[in-house]
């Protein structure tokens, strides 16, 4: 979509309660496009670029495992997220979005009010490795944290941004 004739980002990663209970299986049904090939084109398509939100793929990947039953094998859900984006041609993003989330026992929801994970940290460096340092809010909205947290999460998030553009020069 354009707005104010220019191409305009939208978001993905969304964390939607009843797609985290759908089986790996039927999200991947026969000539059924997977998502992230299906951002793709409509990126390609509409001209825009996507914004994704780290936390929240995190947040589906973990309310996947646990409507599957997965097993305690921690790295699986980071993995599969890396394994998302990767799947997401290198110059479709537009921005990434840094949150929090709430883990309860038996679901796991963005709730932007609590100190980020150090598995979303993980996926934000992954990210900006593999699409550049492209803007990056740093969100936080419900629990709102003493500022100093806040600055520190943004510190951490434009060194990381830095070291990745030091790297790809």
């Amino acid at each position: 979509a354009k707005v104010m004739g220019r191409p305009h980002s939208h978001h993905i990663g969304a964390s939607v309660p009843a797609a985290a209970a759908r089986s790996a299986a039927d999200a991947r049904k026969p000539g059924r496009p997977r998502q992230a090939e299906f951002l793709a084109a409509r990126a390609q398509r509409t001209g825009s670029r996507r914004l994704v939100n780290v936390n929240n793929i995190y947040v589906n990947a973990l309310n996947a495992g646990i409507a599957r039953g997965a097993s305690d094998d921690a790295a699986e859900p980071v993995r599969s997220c890396r394994d998302w984006l990767d799947r997401l041609p290198t110059d479709l993003l537009g921005e990434i979005h840094l949150a929090a989330h709430c883990a309860m026992e038996d679901i796991v929801i963005d709730d932007h009010g609590s100190r980020f994970a150090g598995d979303v940290w993980r996926l934000y460096r992954h990210a900006i490795r593999r699409f550049g340092a492209v803007p990056s809010l740093v969100e936080g909205d419900t629990a709102i944290p003493p500022l100093a947290v806040s600055l520190e999460e943004v510190r951490l998030a434009r060194a990381m941004a830095v070291e990745q553009r030091a790297e790809t020069v």
